[in-house]
């Protein structure tokens, strides 16, 4: 459990940008976490957790109970974007899109 203040232009997220796996590394996992206070954005891919959730990450038990704000799209409470897996995770607040 965390507090997070996080600003960026592009793939922000509360804990993580991008969870890209390099080079056969083991799969990115991020879990059991909950992600309090704000993340905001200046472009697109911002999200309460991690901005772009990769083709191999992983999100698994998370919270986020924060405001996630982006000004171009691509916004989301848990993921900005995702093309991975997102299991048992939740949110308890509410994204937006400033333009």
């Amino acid at each position: 459990t965390g507090k997070s203040a996080r600003e960026g232009v592009y793939g922000v997220g509360g804990i993580v940008g991008c969870n890209y796996r390099y080079d056969n590394k083991p799969t990115p996992i991020i879990m059991n976490c909950t992600i309090l206070g704000s993340v905001a954005g200046a472009e697109r891919y911002v999200g309460g957790i991690i901005g772009y959730n990769c083709k191999d990450g992983n999100v698994l038990n998370c919270t986020v109970n924060a405001s996630v704000t982006g000004a171009k799209g691509n916004v989301g409470e848990i993921a900005g974007f995702n093309d991975g897996v997102i299991v048992n995770s939740k949110t308890l607040s509410k994204s937006d899109v400033k333009k």
